[in-house]
Formats: structure tokens, C-alpha cells, sequence
């Protein structure tokens, strides 16, 4: 067999090491793996003129918009009980002063008094987490009842809320 071709004789095409370093190459570049030091000036000021209403995300630590930062704390022990949590219907999802808030009804088909722990979680549309807020609900037996739980954070222009837990 010569050098710089394709083995045919085998179950599957084996490429040599030449072709297999050039192929690399190739899936590296067009994947942009070569190039992923970071995020320099000149990008970063391409990336602000780009758009006003959707922020840009870029490589390296810059994923969030400016003033927007990552959840600093977070509830250490979330309760989450399934069929608690089937009770609870996360409706809304607004700003709030000084932050977003959560909102939706709780409901109680129990005979006795239910309270309810309400977890929610406030992300990015990236799904990172930038905020949280706890609210606890007590419903009589039979009943539903209006929660809210906010969070005091700057929101990122497109912020979701994700019903973290129900204990």
C-alpha cells in the first residue's frame, strides 16, 4: 500500500495520518476552535453596535449584559415534593421594583390546610441564573390562592422564571 492513500482493504476506509491531521484542521477551523483566547477590544465593540434590544453573546466570560451578573446566592436546600408542586401553577412573569417577580395560584384539593414553600428561579435566556425569590403560601382546604415571589437583581432584557421547587 502507498503512502497518502485510503485503505479499502478493511470493514471501513481508514484515512492516513496526513489526510486524518487535514481533516482536524478542517473541523477545527469551521467549529472556530482555533481562535478561543478570549474576547478582545475590537469584537467587543462590534458586539455592542450588532443590536439594542437582543444582547449579543460572545466567547469567553462575557455571556451576560452589561450590569447583569450571576446569582450571588442561592437557596441552599430547595424543597421539591412532585405532588405538591402539581398544585402550583407558575402564571406570570414580570419586572418588578428593583428586580422581576414570579406569580400564579396555588391550589388546595386536600381536606386539611395546605402551605406551600415556592422556589423560582430568574434566568437569562441562556438559562443562567441571576436571581431567585421564595414566597410561602397557605391555602385552606378546597381553595386556591394567589402567590408571588420576586427577587431583587438586574434583569436581563429577556429574563425567564422557572418554578424551581414546591415543598
Amino acid at each position: 500500500m502507498r503512502r497518502g492513500t485510503i485503505n479499502e482493504t478493511g470493514p471501513g476506509r481508514r484515512l492516513d495520518w496526513r489526510r486524518r491531521l487535514w481533516l482536524l484542521i478542517a473541523v477545527a477551523s469551521s467549529l472556530g476552535l482555533t481562535g478561543c483566547s478570549g474576547h478582545d477590544s475590537a469584537t467587543a465593540s462590534s458586539d455592542r453596535s450588532s443590536s439594542t434590544t437582543t444582547p449579543t453573546i460572545t466567547r469567553g466570560p462575557h455571556f451576560l449584559p452589561p450590569g447583569v451578573v450571576n446569582a450571588i446566592s442561592l437557596p441552599a436546600h430547595i424543597l421539591n415534593d412532585v405532588q405538591l408542586r402539581k398544585n402550583v401553577l407558575l402564571t406570570r412573569c414580570q419586572p418588578a421594583k428593583q428586580g422581576w417577580k414570579a406569580s400564579g395560584t396555588a391550589t388546595n384539593p386536600g381536606k386539611a390546610r395546605a402551605d406551600y414553600a415556592i422556589t423560582v428561579f430568574f434566568t437569562t435566556s441562556s438559562a443562567t441564573v441571576i436571581g431567585s425569590g421564595v414566597t410561602h403560601v397557605r391555602v385552606a382546604p378546597g381553595a386556591h390562592k394567589t402567590w408571588t415571589a420576586s427577587g431583587s437583581f438586574t434583569p436581563a432584557p429577556a429574563t425567564s422564571c422557572v418554578l424551581r421547587g414546591v415543598g
